[in-house]
Parts: C-alpha cells; sequence; structure tokens
C-alpha cells in the first residue's frame, strides 16, 4: 500500500466501526446535548489519544517483528477473519433491520467524568476496541510500517478523521434536533462499508498467506 491508500482506506474502515452503535457515540451524543459540539470534540480527543498510544505501542512493537514472516502472516490471516465477520455482521444486521440510525442520548452515561475523560473510559472499557487493534488494527500497523514513519501517520490520521467526523455529525444532529441521515440511508452506508470490508478481508488474507509463503 503507498501512502494515499493506506490513508483512504484507514478512513473507510475506521468510519464502518465509528458509525455502528457503541459506547462512544452514546457517550459523544450525551455530552453533544448536555454541552454542546466542543464537548463533542473532546470526547473523540480522548478517544483519539488512546489510540495514538496503542498505535505507538504495536509500532515499537512489530518493528522488530517485520523480518518475522510467520509472525507477520498469522496477523493478516486473523486481521482478515475478523474483518470477515465484521462484514457478515454489518450485512445481517441491515438484512434483518437492525440498524437504526438513534439519536436518542442516554442521560448520565458519562458519570461527570468531563467530555474528555469520558472518551477515555468509553474507549478502554470496550473490549471490542481491544479485539480489533490486536486483529485488524496491528495488521494495518504492521502494513504501514512499510513506509516507515509517513506510513504510520497516514493510517493514525486517516483512522482518527473518520470517528471525529462521524461522531461530529451525529453531535450536529443531536444540537439541533434534525436527522440529516434517515435509516434507508444510512443501512445503505453500512451496507456499503460491510462490502468494502469484505474486499479488505481479502486483501488482509493475501497478504498474510504471501507473508507465509
Amino acid at each position: 500500500m503507498n501512502l494515499s491508500s493506506i490513508f483512504i482506506t484507514a478512513f473507510l474502515v475506521g468510519l464502518s466501526g465509528a458509525m455502528m452503535p457503541g459506547p462512544l457515540v452514546t457517550i459523544a451524543l450525551n455530552e453533544s446535548l448536555k454541552s454542546g459540539l466542543g464537548a463533542n470534540l473532546l470526547v473523540s480527543s480522548g478517544h483519539a489519544l488512546m489510540e495514538a498510544l496503542l498505535v505507538l505501542v504495536l509500532a515499537l512493537g512489530l518493528g522488530s517483528m517485520l523480518n518475522q514472516p510467520f509472525i507477520m502472516g498469522f496477523i493478516g490471516i486473523i486481521g482478515s477473519l475478523f474483518l470477515f465477520k465484521m462484514t457478515f455482521d454489518m450485512i445481517r444486521d441491515v438484512h434483518l433491520g437492525k440498524i437504526s440510525l438513534d439519536m436518542k442520548a442516554s442521560p448520565g452515561s458519562s458519570r461527570n467524568f468531563g467530555p474528555g475523560l469520558s472518551g477515555i473510559f468509553a474507549t478502554i472499557s470496550n473490549p471490542y476496541w481491544f479485539l480489533w487493534w490486536v486483529t485488524i488494527g496491528s495488521n494495518y500497523v504492521a502494513l504501514s510500517l512499510k513506509n516507515g514513519m509517513a506510513g504510520i501517520l497516514s493510517f493514525y490520521f486517516g483512522h482518527i478523521l473518520s470517528d471525529f467526523s462521524w461522531l461530529f455529525i451525529v453531535g450536529i444532529m443531536v444540537v439541533t434536533g434534525k436527522k440529516f441521515i434517515s435509516d434507508t440511508v444510512y443501512r445503505s452506508l453500512i451496507l456499503i462499508m460491510g462490502v468494502f470490508l469484505g474486499i479488505l478481508s481479502m486483501y488482509f488474507l493475501y497478504s498474510g498467506i504471501k507473508f507465509l509463503s
């Protein structure tokens, strides 16, 4: 992958995760409702800080593993399987009508930690977040490292831009009380993202097998 491909695909993969309902979205909605869009950005910043730390840890750890094809191949194959599961879950939920853009916040969900700390706690308390980074994230970091620090920065900024963008959009919906995206459009976007992840899972699988061959 070149730098542009890393940035664009990192943004799309991140967006596919950010758009699915979860604790971070709930916190962002709640903080936007209470304190406006500024608080929403602080929630995103708390999340981005934890992701920066994790990218740094993975980059330092994987740097010494790039010369071990078996490890990189294993990471690539595991990452592809996890991506495929995400694809299956997203398409299934759209088909079953389980996906809905519910803009209702949950009072008290931030527990008075403040928006920045709430973003951090919502991130690290989510086991799915750790699983994503151990599988998909670690594989992406490994591929990005082939372009050095520029590759890592392209991946990181592409990834966090998706979080900031989506959380800002849903924050605007809460603050203005307007639903700019219908459930039909939302489900269509999720379906498109699911197809994209399926294609990317095949690329990860190909990369993993190539490392082992």
